[in-house]
């Protein structure tokens, strides 16, 4: 009977020991925990940021799971679990603990936090997340012999469309005749040209968004030209690449209406380089459906500036590629 009792006795005080640890808690910059945008590091590996679309991912072994963060303004989250959305998180203030999933059953799960809000509305620093269990390794990202040419908007997508690891030549600002003649890609230490960039591996899949940059300059057909002379450089040192014309995006109509990024002329544009796809290692990507009103503008709550639209929206165009050879 006191062996009993003494066995009854170690058990109650186990039990009781597992149940008073307190969560794991994790850096923000730790490798366990994947970042998705801009991001700057601070003291005890915080990251600071307030774009929205900024994301962070992390898988482990648990229950329960949250996020320490503080917060200049008030902020909020979409929170997926294992895929599924199941709720919105808030920040606000100094560090605090926001739970971002609990009573889940017992098991490997994978977290997606996603920030809605725009960067008016304050500036989050995360400082890690608590669980319950230990943080479980994330899946390496695929390798994809993907490229992608372009200006802010493609600048856009590389931060927030989470195909992070395909090769991006972009550049604030890039006209069609400057990708062909400058050197604006940083490779190896140094200022290169795109022929010099594409020569120094092959690509399966070119996509090519340009021409926002210079809608108040030339006429179409002198601007399809120059078009012309980017696919023959990128056919030159990509012989077997399929190249993907995507179109030039429409502007909200007000700016529209109060600008040279005038709609009218970008249909007329994305008209021409229409016409130089073959159907066969050329094709023409209208992304304009994706964003439209029902007047052919861009929606203008899809935008803050007229011209770019916001974070969160770029997954859509990235979803959108998904039908045209990228893999998941």
């Amino acid at each position: 009977m006191k062996k009993l009792i003494f066995a009854l006795l170690l058990f109650a005080c186990g039990a009781a020991s597992g149940r008073g640890r307190g969560p794991v808690f994790t850096p923000a910059d730790s490798p366990e925990i994947r970042f998705t945008g801009r991001a700057a590091k601070g003291p005890g590996g915080a990251l600071s940021f307030d774009w929205s679309g900024s994301q962070f991912t992390f898988r482990f072994e648990g229950t329960r799971c949250a996020m320490r963060a503080a917060d200049t303004g008030r902020n909020y989250y979409n929170v997926f679990v294992d895929g599924r959305h199941t709720g919105v998180a808030a920040t606000s203030g100094a560090d605090t603990t926001v739970v971002l999933a609990e009573g889940l059953e017992r098991g490997p799960h994978t977290i997606l936090v996603q920030k809605r809000t725009e960067g008016e509305q304050g500036r989050t620093t995360l400082r890690g997340v608590e669980t319950d269990g230990a943080l479980l390794p994330l899946p390496a990202p695929r390798t994809r012999h993907i490229e992608f040419i372009g200006d802010s908007h493609t600048d856009g997508f590389h931060d927030y469309a989470g195909l992070g690891n395909a090769t991006y030549f972009t550049k604030n600002g890039l006209t069609v005749k400057d990708v062909v003649e400058k050197s604006f890609i940083e490779l190896d230490g140094k200022k290169v040209t795109l022929a010099e960039a594409l020569g120094t591996r092959q690509f399966g899949k070119v996509y090519i968004l340009l021409g926002i940059n210079e809608i108040g300059a030339y006429t179409a057909a002198d601007w399809a030209a120059q078009y012309k002379s980017l696919l023959d450089l990128v056919r030159e040192k990509q012989p077997d690449a399929v190249i993907f014309i995507q179109s030039i995006f429409h502007t909200t109509q007000k700016k529209s209406d109060s600008s040279y990024f005038k709609n009218e002329v970008i249909n007329e544009r994305n008209a021409a380089i229409a016409q130089l796809a073959d159907g066969k290692t050329i094709f023409y990507l209208d992304l304009n459906p994706l964003f439209d009103d029902e007047n052919g503008a861009l929606r203008a709550d899809y935008s803050g500036d007229g011209v770019h639209v916001r974070a969160p929206y770029y997954v859509q165009w990235r979803d959108h590629l998904y039908q045209f050879g990228v893999v998941k």
